[in-house]
């Protein structure tokens, strides 16, 4: 046998190498390069318990109406980021869908998905008014894209982990004195619901904060969370 195929005969015989577990093995399963979303999971891990077929079919319902929660949501944003907000008003609000119809943005049956009343009501708030003038002086940024990296230990209350993570804001106002950072939210909940609606984003937009003030070397002076359906805007860690 040769040198080679003798030393693996040794380590294969070796307790001490059969024994051996990987003290790092936990770190090669979390990718490098993480969402928002991803994090957000992370954090709000579960041990699985055995459940009964009626929990399982309620479960199952759920899990159903919050895939179909997350497509009508996908559509609202894809409206809010393709609007024109310079000239946008209740009145032309048909006609500006319509537009997105004929570039391919949305398809026709998309377009019906779209609530009219939330944006009619997100059209009359201050913070659109805010919006549109930012627009007309080319201040307002949408979809903006970020990579960065983060300690998930700040997040995740787990030490020191540094990780890539990488998300798109909804939209900016730039402003001499910084950023206002907005977030739009579909999630429909009941008035006792508030505070958990608002603490489920928290940290979404802590991460959203750090990454636009690295990257952007600017402060974010405001974080706003608007929720489309209650017409609320919540002004998030002042």
């Amino acid at each position: 046998a040769s040198i080679e195929q003798e030393s693996r005969m040794r380590l294969n015989d070796d307790p001490k190498y059969l024994s051996f577990v990987y003290p790092y093995l936990e770190e090669t399963t979390t990718p490098l390069r993480l969402t928002v979303s991803e994090i957000k999971m992370m954090g709000q891990k579960t041990t699985p318990q055995p459940m009964k077929l009626e929990d399982y079919l309620e479960e199952a319902k759920e899990r159903q109406q919050a895939q179909r929660g997350k497509e009508y949501g996908t559509l609202m944003h894809t409206f809010l980021s393709h609007a024109i907000f310079s000239q946008l008003t209740v009145e032309c609000l048909e006609e500006e869908i319509q537009r997105l119809v004929s570039h391919g943005i949305l398809h026709e049956e998309e377009s019906q998905s779209i609530h009219r009343g939330s944006i009619h009501q997100f059209l009359a708030t201050p913070l659109f008014q805010r919006m549109k003038i930012a627009s007309i002086q080319g201040r307002l940024l949408r979809e903006q894209p970020f990579v960065t990296q983060l300690n998930l230990g700040d997040y995740l209350n787990e030490g020191e982990d540094q990780r890539v993570v990488q998300g798109i804001i909804d939209a900016l106002i730039l402003e001499e004195d910084g950023i206002v950072l907005i977030d739009y939210k579909t999630d429909i909940f009941k008035p006792d619901q508030e505070e958990n609606f608002v603490k489920k984003y928290t940290m979404q937009l802590k991460v959203y904060k750090e990454a636009l003030e690295r990257s952007m070397d600017l402060p974010v002076k405001e974080n706003i969370l608007y929720a489309l359906h209650h017409q609320k805007a919540y002004v998030l860690f002042e």
